[in-house]
């Protein structure tokens, strides 16, 4: 057995080293913004290159984390953790923890930090398998659960086009805890969807979780709307 793939010093670089059909050794190169070893913990990642994203957001600025690979490569480990019925209630991940339940903690510790600033978060969480889109908080006390859809809002002159989902349920969260509970919540809608439907399997269906996020200021008796950002999480089939 030999190494086939080596991530350089700085980690920024990847190399691949594997031999052509005449036997001949080759090397590709492929630089990125970071790379992160086999030895990189939960905690690593999220601190390099999750953080900096929900700080933004509670700043106006929204983020999408996207996490993909081919099936068993580990994206719902890395996005939700080890064992999805293990994420806690909030304040101190477990290190099996993904960046979903750590970045709930990340915005509930930033919005501590902004005392003159009001903040409201709304969650929603979609499940997409076979080209049709299916809310996971939706309740829909054992009936079939309704479709959502994609639609477009025109500008009125002062607003862009927006884009959005008919239909979607969104929860208003007060807490990291609100929000592990939703994501909880949102799982185990789409373990009994996945056996209605005959056994979807996580690893073949896309999941969007999304955290909406407005920002008023926190005077006495009036507040104004400062910003409006999302802070947007997917994994793809």
């Amino acid at each position: 057995d030999r190494r086939v793939l080596d991530v350089s010093p700085c980690r920024t670089a990847v190399t691949v080293s594997a031999n052509g059909d005449d036997g001949t050794p080759h090397t590709c190169r492929s630089a990125f913004d970071a790379v992160y070893p086999e030895s990189s913990g939960q905690q690593e990642i999220f601190d390099s290159s999750v953080l900096p994203l929900v700080e933004g957001a509670l700043s106006g600025l929204s983020g999408l984390v996207v996490v993909y690979g081919q099936t068993g490569s580990g994206k719902c480990h890395t996005l939700i953790g080890a064992r999805p019925r293990d994420i806690g209630e909030g304040g101190d991940a477990a290190a099996g923890e993904g960046l979903l339940p750590r970045a709930f903690d990340a915005l509930a510790e930033g919005i501590e930090k902004r005392p003159g600033t009001t903040f409201v978060l709304r969650a929603s969480f979609i499940l997409i398998h076979g080209g049709v889109m299916t809310d996971l908080f939706a309740d829909f006390n054992g009936a079939p659960r309704p479709r959502i859809r994609v639609r477009e809002r025109p500008g009125d002159g002062r607003d862009m086009r927006r884009v959005f989902v008919e239909g979607l349920t969104s929860r208003v969260m007060k807490s990291s805890r609100d929000l592990r509970q939703a994501l909880k919540d949102g799982l185990k809608a789409f373990e009994i969807f996945d056996v209605r439907m005959g056994g979807l399997r996580r690893q073949h269906a896309s999941m969007v979780f999304t955290v909406d996020i407005e920002a008023y200021t926190a005077r006495t008796g009036d507040s104004w709307l400062l910003s409006q950002s999302s802070l947007r999480f997917v994994k793809l089939n």
